[in-house]
């Protein structure tokens, strides 16, 4: 793999804290044994738009950014990557088999990790797949981890390449229209090479 000038291992960007719950983040932020300056604005990632090939969308969501309960309804198909999302769910699958939540939507919790790769990534991959084919079908599709930055920029990157998507270009694009902070790991990145090699997209095209 070519090495893109921000892939992990070149990156000097601190990670920020998820500081949900706390009405003042630069007293928390103060109260901590480092500096972390650069300050980087904290980030917010709740049903961002990214594209993920020519006219096809999914919207890239963090739990902890998420509004109040009472704000928010669920996506129609909703792919996650943390278990917090099925104590908000109440009732959700590691499979694609359902359930359905309301008329409509569809909720799937995948067994993945933080700074992982997906537990079962045959399984990942096939849901990943049915989340792409429903957002080329102009439906709501949302992906999501705890704070939206390592499972669910990996996710994003993996839905490229299973476009046609080549592996950096994948990479870059997370890193240059949704997050700097995405795909936080090697272990990350050694999957989604390993999935590029799979479909054919590890070259440039």
């Amino acid at each position: 793999m070519t090495k893109h000038k921000r892939s992990y291992e070149h990156r000097a960007l601190p990670q920020v804290r998820c500081l949900e719950g706390y009405d003042d983040p630069d007293q928390v932020l103060g109260s901590w044994d480092f500096d972390p300056a650069p300050r980087l604005p904290l980030c917010d990632h709740w049903r961002v738009p990214v594209h993920v090939a020519e006219d096809v969308v999914v919207h890239a969501s963090a739990y902890c950014d998420r509004p109040r309960s009472y704000q928010w309804s669920w996506p129609e198909i909703g792919i996650y990557f943390s278990d917090v999302w099925a104590g908000e769910v109440g009732f959700a699958t590691y499979s694609w088999a359902g359930p359905v939540i309301g008329p409509r939507g569809e909720i799937a919790v995948l067994p993945w990790p933080d700074g992982g790769a997906p537990l079962v990534p045959e399984e990942a991959e096939r849901v990943l797949g049915y989340g792409l084919k429903a957002a080329r079908a102009g439906r709501f599709v949302e992906l999501g981890c705890h704070a939206g930055h390592g499972r669910t920029g990996t996710a994003l990157a993996a839905v490229m390449i299973m476009s046609g998507s080549a592996l950096q270009t994948a990479l870059n694009n997370v890193w240059d229209h949704y997050c700097e902070l995405a795909i936080e790991s090697r272990t990350q990145e050694l999957y989604l090479e390993a999935l590029a090699e799979r479909v054919g997209r590890h070259e440039h095209p």
